[in-house]
């Protein structure tokens, strides 16, 4: 051993707290006396109406989706908002180069990439792809009166192969269930950091649930209810109409068969992750129906399939309802992106 290289750790008191937002909000007693959130958080109690607001679409983690380059900022970090809400710069390059979205979708040409704590261009609404749901911003709006959001777990798998087949080429991940699946477990850990913070497991304000009747249970604690959700263009990798490749004589029955068990499978595997809702059809067309991407002067429509058996009624998900409410749609026409 070499002693040159040795050293000594120190025991010390107090710490060195990373930055962190502020809340900026404060509650008091009709004397003026300080009081703790949990005491002024409405608890109602079974069969009275819940008073609050609800987010029932919220991207909280893009960032982990689309290649991971298009979205910058965390919805939290350990080391704090420093870190999760640095420079954008890695991403989009200096004053936004490389920012591919900003220019086509925000019209943003340039942009300035400092982060925290200057903020000169973003967090702002007309910048769609910098964080705007750092927690503890999100914080802010659960004690001002939200009770629910529904964080919908998203990817754009173009987008993604698109912008890392350009600088900075980072190589991130691109396939639309991959990034679900990293999605859903940055959630948790979300969840859990936030726990740490407010005293230990199940302590924190934000609650994954996955029935109303969790939500109910949650809010009657004073804290927010968040359903997790999925919205991407080839749910379950489900990029081919089995049903109908197999009556066109396209493809076998055993093949057919080994496609829809797939599909069936990933719900499963999806269902116990948490998920509870998610778009059969988004931006692209896919093998549950078409879609169209945007809305114009001449708008197209597109027919579901008549057949959507992909969704089993079989297994302990409760995808009857599911599957009856897209066969009860199969006739209908649909425009946008639809939640069916």
């Amino acid at each position: 051993m070499d002693d040159t290289c040795r050293f000594e750790l120190e025991l010390t008191e107090g710490n060195n707290p990373f930055p962190e937002a502020d809340i900026n909000i404060y509650f008091y007693d009709g004397d003026g006396n300080p009081i703790t959130t949990s005491n002024v958080m409405a608890r109602p109690s079974s069969g009275e109406n819940i008073i609050g607001t609800a987010d029932t679409h919220a991207h909280l983690c893009h960032n982990k989706g689309s290649g991971e380059v298009v979205f910058n900022g965390d919805a939290f970090s350990p080391l704090g908002i420093a870190d999760a809400l640095n420079d954008c710069t890695d991403l989009h390059g200096v004053n936004g180069a490389y920012d591919i979205w900003g220019k086509a979708v925000d019209g943003a040409t340039t942009h300035n990439t400092s982060g925290y704590p200057n903020f000169s261009y973003w967090p702002t609404s007309y910048s769609t792809n910098h964080e705007q749901t750092y927690y503890k911003w999100l914080e802010r709006s659960y004690l001002a009166g939200q009770r629910v959001l529904v964080h919908q777990c998203v990817n754009n798998e173009i987008l993604g192969k698109v912008t890392n087949a350009l600088p900075p080429y980072k190589n991130g991940v691109t396939n639309d269930m991959d990034a679900i699946r990293q999605e859903i477990e940055y959630v948790y850990k979300m969840q859990d950091y936030i726990d740490a913070q407010c005293g230990g497991p199940n302590e924190g304000w934000f609650r994954i649930v996955t029935s109303s009747e969790q939500a109910r249970d949650v809010i009657s604690q004073g804290k927010m209810a968040v359903f997790l959700g999925i919205e991407v263009d080839t749910i379950f990798g489900a990029d081919t109409d089995f049903v109908g490749k197999y009556n066109a004589g396209e493809i076998t029955e055993e093949e057919m068969n080994t496609g829809l068990e797939n599909i069936e499978k990933q719900l499963d595997e999806v269902y116990d992750l948490g998920i509870r809702s998610f778009y059969m059809i988004h931006a692209l067309n896919n093998g549950f129906g078409g879609c169209q991407l945007y809305q114009g002067g001449n708008i197209q429509y597109y027919e579901l399939p008549e057949n959507i058996r992909f969704l089993s009624t079989r297994g302990k998900h409760q995808s009857k309802s599911i599957l009856q409410t897209a066969e009860s749609r199969s006739s209908r026409r649909c425009t946008g992106t639809c939640q069916c």
